[in-house]
């Protein structure tokens, strides 16, 4: 078992890092990203002469909502003083939870993790957050599970890394 994951992509801030992620993984996003895709997908779809009014679904059907997302405005990479990116979330979209940033693998020379907690997670791709939604994005194969935070609890031991453990420790704390 393992939450959703990823790297950063060039110079892009780890709190995109994480919405991108969720949106290729699970097709799903903040409400908050929703809106900022369908505002994104509406202004896109002016040069198409569509006849507006339109719904999320009409723009859906006449464009990719990746392509909509990838429209969207997005958040600047900060970096430390040791040029390291810093990690926050956005102060316009109370849905996500930036949990932390921590070393991983310190003594073999590796990164940082950068966690997060998305909260009332919405469906903004066709069939996001269900077990037929389609990944894109990551090679590996992947089986959806839904866990309650009980079943979380019960089975944290069976995530194989320790930064997944921690990610699902540190976001069970926070919901409760």
């Amino acid at each position: 078992l393992s939450p959703v994951g990823g790297f950063i992509e060039g110079k892009e801030a780890p709190f995109e890092s994480a919405r991108r992620e969720v949106m290729e993984e699970l097709g799903l996003g903040s409400p908050q990203t929703l809106h900022q895709m369908f505002i994104a997908g509406s202004l896109d779809m002016e040069h198409m002469k569509l006849a507006k009014p339109y719904s999320f679904e009409e723009m859906i059907r006449s464009m990719s909502g990746q392509h909509a997302f990838s429209l969207m405005p997005k958040m600047t990479r900060d970096v430390d003083e040791y040029n390291l990116a810093v990690g926050n979330a956005p102060e316009d979209d109370p849905n996500w939870i930036f949990l932390g940033k921590y070393r991983t693998a310190a003594n073999r020379g590796g990164g940082f993790i950068y966690t997060y907690l998305l909260k009332n997670a919405v469906q903004i791709l066709p069939l996001g957050g269900t077990t037929e939604f389609i990944p894109s994005g990551d090679d590996e194969a992947q089986e959806v599970r839904f866990l309650n935070a009980e079943e979380i609890q019960e089975r944290i031991q069976d995530f194989q890394e320790i930064k997944w453990s921690a990610t699902l420790a540190l976001s069970l704390l926070y919901l409760k």
